[in-house]
């Protein structure tokens, strides 16, 4: 989750969360180890990334910046335009490259979550 979440910090997360919002940052599990991601879409969003890699979600582009080069749309493991399940959240990592997130394998189920972050301490300065 680089550069919001770096090693060495300590993130304070709450596990009481009733619902969760887009650009929540979220601790969840996934295929038995734990995560920190932003949520991208809530459940009942249209999530697109087009040919040229970008992103949008209820057909508005969410930044500037493709999420992917144009070969590896192509060969991603799921289908755009995905519907998110009520319940469900498109998460991404702020760091595309780092590790696997929605793109890879679909929506995040919302018993899956953990908590939300809500404070970041930073326990060394660079």
């Amino acid at each position: 989750m680089s550069p919001h979440l770096n090693d060495g910090d300590l993130a304070l997360f709450l596990r009481s969360v009733d619902t969760y919002n887009a650009d929540d940052i979220i601790v969840y599990s996934h295929e038995d180890k734990e995560y920190s991601s932003r949520i991208i879409a809530v459940g009942g969003d249209l999530v697109t990334i087009d040919d040229d890699g970008n992103l949008f979600v209820n057909n508005e582009q969410v930044s500037s910046a493709a999420v992917y080069d144009m070969s590896t749309v192509e060969s991603l493991p799921i289908s755009f335009p995905q519907r998110i399940p009520t319940g469900s959240y498109f998460i991404l990592n702020d760091n595309l490259d780092a590790e696997e997130d929605s793109r890879q394998f679909g929506a995040v189920l919302g018993t899956d979550i953990d908590g939300k972050i809500i404070t970041i301490l930073r326990t060394r300065i660079e």
